[in-house]
C-alpha cells in the first residue's frame, strides 16, 4: 500500500494539501515540530491519517521519522515538502547566522528529508518541494529567503536527475491572499502586490493545492519549477 506524506502539515499550504490528499481514504501521513500538533493534525484529517514529530534541521529527527515510516508497512507514492523558514536580512545589518537558519530548513533539510526517504519510496514516487518567489521577485531583506529559494530551484533539478525514474518538482507560490500572514497585511501593501498580477488578484490557498496535486499526480511532470502567482513574475 502507498502513502502520502506531508512534511510541514502545521502550516496552512501543507494543512490543506494534507486535506486534499486524506480524501483519498489512501494513508497518509503529517508532519509538525511537535509530536502533539502533529497527532492533532492527524486526528482532524480521519482515520488513514497519522501524524509524527519531524524537525527538518535535526538529522536525528529526520532518521526517527524515517523509522516511523518504516514501521507503518507502507511506499510512499507522494512525499510533498511544505516546511520553511522566514528571516528577513539586510545588507546594512547582515546576520550570517539567520541565514544559515534559513538555508537549514531548505534546501539542506528538504535534501537530507529526502535522502533519509529514499528507501522507503515508490517505484512510481512523486517529491514536491515548496519554494517561493524570492528568488525572481527579492523584496528588501531577502538577502537569505531569495539565495534560499535559488538554492531550492538547483536542488530540484539535481534531485530530478539523481533521483531518475523518480519524479521531483519544484512549486513557488506568489503572495497567497488568503493566507493568514498575507491577510494582515496593510491595506496598501495588498492592493500594490494585487496591482503587479495580471489576474487582478491575489492567488488562494485553493488554488496552490491544485497546482501542487497536479505536480504530484501528473506522470509527465518531472525537472518542473512552477510558479503559481498570477502572472506577478511579468510585472
Amino acid at each position: 500500500m502507498t502513502a502520502t506524506v506531508v512534511v510541514g502539515a502545521s502550516s496552512e499550504l501543507g494543512h490543506a494539501l494534507a486535506r486534499a490528499y486524506s480524501r483519498s481514504g489512501l494513508p497518509l501521513v503529517v508532519t509538525a515540530r511537535e509530536a502533539t500538533a502533529a497527532r492533532g493534525i492527524a486526528d482532524s484529517l480521519g482515520e488513514h491519517a497519522h501524524g509524527f514529530a519531524l524537525d527538518v534541521t535535526d538529522r536525528a529527527s529526520i532518521d526517527e521519522f524515517a523509522d516511523a515510516i518504516g514501521g507503518l508497512g507502507v511506499k510512499i507514492r507522494n512525499l510533498a515538502l511544505v516546511a520553511g523558514a522566514r528571516g528577513s536580512n539586510f545588507t546594512n545589518r547582515y546576520d550570517q547566522d539567520s541565514a544559515r537558519q534559513v538555508f537549514d530548513v531548505r534546501p539542506f533539510g528538504y535534501a537530507q528529508v529526502v535522502a533519509s526517504m529514499q528507501g522507503s519510496l515508490d517505484a512510481d514516487a512523486s517529491i514536491l518541494l515548496f519554494g517561493g518567489v524570492a528568488f525572481h521577485r527579492p523584496s528588501p531583506g531577502s538577502l537569505s529567503v531569495a539565495p534560499a529559494v535559488g538554492a531550492l530551484i538547483g536542488l530540484v533539478n539535481a534531485l530530478a536527475v539523481d533521483m531518475a525514474p523518480v519524479r521531483v518538482n519544484g512549486i513557488h507560490p506568489g503572495p497567497v491572499g488568503d493566507s493568514t500572514s498575507i491577510r494582515g497585511w496593510p491595506e496598501e501593501k495588498r492592493a500594490q502586490a494585487t496591482s503587479r498580477t495580471l489576474i487582478g488578484r491575489l492567488v488562494t490557498i485553493d488554488e496552490v493545492v491544485h497546482a501542487a496535486r497536479f505536480l504530484l499526480d501528473s506522470t509527465a511532470m518531472n525537472g518542473v519549477n512552477l510558479p503559481v502567482e498570477g502572472g506577478y513574475l511579468l510585472t
